[in-house]
């Protein structure tokens, strides 16, 4: 079967969005067609389509990272934003063949590295947590057999905040990526994307909202994983752990 793989256009929006909601269900195809839209008519990047005699059965999209790229040491850097292939089309090559395009695109611009961040989630997890404990202060209590490590922040309070962030990015926000602030008197974590649902938090009690997974892919590998457990459990956790 012959397969080929070309730029994808602005008359291919609605095809690469008909492939992208397969992957990233908490959108609509009328925004992930005008995202793609917006991306390639502002020359943002390129989305390669992957195309075979039944049609588009696959596409990458990648772009230049102007900021800090964790693991790199050059700028820009080539990245890739997200990459799919139909399941009947997988174990042919075919994200092989689109990844390399895509690093030869990246090269075309000036890169001299690639990177994503599409198979380290665990990896930027352990990383957050790492950052959080290596720069928190520490106290310690005296018990009857020695002593107990009391840090500014729980372990778990720090995983379940992380996990959280990563979880629910949006990750059809090209350029951005999940910050953890530290200052003497707390930590900001930032995850760009919102509610799912679009509401508003302001005034309303947290305990009491329903939970949705933007990512519920995501959601079952970190569960599988270990790292989450039931839905809407991570915020309580939180909670108690500070409680405790």
């Amino acid at each position: 079967m012959k397969m080929d793989i070309r730029v994808a256009t602005l008359e291919d929006v609605q095809i690469v969005a008909k492939l992208a909601i397969q992957m990233w269900k908490s959108h609509t195809i009328e925004e992930l067609a005008r995202k793609f839209y917006d991306y390639i008519s502002q020359d943002k990047g390129r989305v390669f389509i992957a195309v075979a005699d039944a049609g588009a059965v696959g596409f990458a999209q990648c772009g230049l990272r102007h900021d800090y790229v964790d693991g790199t040491a050059s700028s820009p850097v080539g990245y890739l934003e997200g990459i799919f292939i139909k399941a009947e089309y997988r174990k042919r090559g075919l994200a092989r063949d689109l990844l390399e395009t895509c690093q030869k695109w990246a090269k075309e611009q000036g890169c001299t590295e690639f990177a994503s961040d599409c198979g380290s989630l665990v990896t930027l997890l352990q990383d957050g947590t790492d950052f959080v404990r290596n720069n928190s202060k520490k106290a310690w209590r005296k018990v009857d057999d020695g002593r107990i490590e009391m840090p500014d922040y729980p372990d778990r309070a720090v995983l379940e905040g992380v996990v959280n962030a990563l979880i629910h990015r949006n990750y059809m926000e090209i350029g951005s990526e999940v910050h953890i602030d530290m200052f003497d008197d707390g930590i900001e974590k930032y995850s760009l994307g919102g509610m799912v649902s679009g509401i508003s938090l302001e005034g309303k009690d947290l305990l009491k909202i329903p939970s949705k997974r933007r990512n519920p892919i995501l959601a079952d590998i970190f569960s599988r994983l270990k790292y989450m457990e039931c839905r809407g459990s991570g915020f309580k956790k939180i909670l108690a752990d500070y409680e405790g």
